[in-house]
């Protein structure tokens, strides 16, 4: 519910809206001028009543330019993005001091900067260098989606270099889709369908994208708190939970007396066929 409650705050409903309690329509109908097929006002706009053939094609359709647009515009922002660290890492390769300059200052050290004061308060620690790995990581969410910061996580985990209860709280603050290809996603899907309605879909995505970010570091906050450095949460067995070695399987070697057997005065074997 945490995006839900930054949305209130951050978009307040400051009337009563259209669609509370379910979606308005209107009783009157109309009818249209070309094969006078009656028409229904749905919250303002002009439904057909269509065929099921008709509807399966419109919503091809629909479909089609929702891709369209959703591609278009993932394809734009993800190059923007990769466009910007082609040219950090062009600069970083420049004789000093620009070069030099340039192989501190990249980009995701640049949105770990900003990240910082904001893991800071999810109480992930206070040592520099595990808060500083940790910004870096919720940082590069906002540009490259969390696929890749989920996989400098895990390396960081197994190498030890930040604490289970960093790992913890990190994959929290990245579950979530509050990344620049989300925004994409979202506007060039949605404008797809409502063309006119483009410039206050942009405007609401990037309102999305600073609730849904704001909101994943809300919730790692909360799985923080919760945190009683159990190691079993993170899959690890806890102590004396692991069953002891089995011991190796020995062979005992059984001997027995065993009494001659004589039939008369002959010593018979105990492998002959008589007995």
């Amino acid at each position: 519910p945490a995006c839900f409650v930054l949305s209130k705050i951050l978009v307040p409903e400051t009337s009563v809206p259209l669609t509370a309690g379910g979606i308005p329509v209107e009783s009157d109908t109309v009818v249209a001028e070309d094969d006078d097929i009656p028409e229904e006002n749905i919250a303002g706009e002009v439904i057909s009543k269509q065929s099921p053939l008709d509807a399966a094609i419109a919503g091809a359709l629909d479909g089609v330019k929702m891709s369209v647009g959703i591609a278009a515009v993932l394809i734009l922002i993800l190059g923007l993005v990769n466009l910007v660290n082609q040219l950090f890492g062009w600069l970083a390769g420049l004789d000093s001091p620009i070069g030099a300059f340039f192989q501190v200052v990249t980009l995701a050290n640049i949105s770990g900067l900003l990240f910082l004061p904001l893991t800071v308060l999810t109480g992930v620690s206070l040592d520099w260098p595990e808060l500083w790995q940790s910004s870096v990581l919720i940082g590069r969410r906002l540009l490259e989606t969390a696929i890749p910061s989920y996989q400098l996580l895990g390396q960081l985990g197994q190498d030890g270099t930040i604490s289970p209860r960093a790992i913890l709280i990190v994959s929290y603050a990245l579950s979530g889709f509050a990344h620049m290809a989300s925004v994409g996603i979202f506007v060039g899907g949605t404008a797809a369908l409502i063309p006119s309605r483009r410039r206050d879909i942009s405007e609401l995505g990037w309102k999305a994208l600073f609730v849904g970010t704001l909101g994943t570091l809300m919730i790692s906050c909360v799985a923080g708190v919760f945190d009683t450095g159990d190691a079993t949460i993170l899959g690890t067995p806890a102590a004396g939970a692991i069953a002891p070695p089995m011991a190796a399987p020995t062979t005992e070697i059984i001997s027995f007396d065993v009494e001659p057997v004589y039939l008369g005065s002959q010593l018979v074997s105990l492998d002959s066929p008589e007995i």
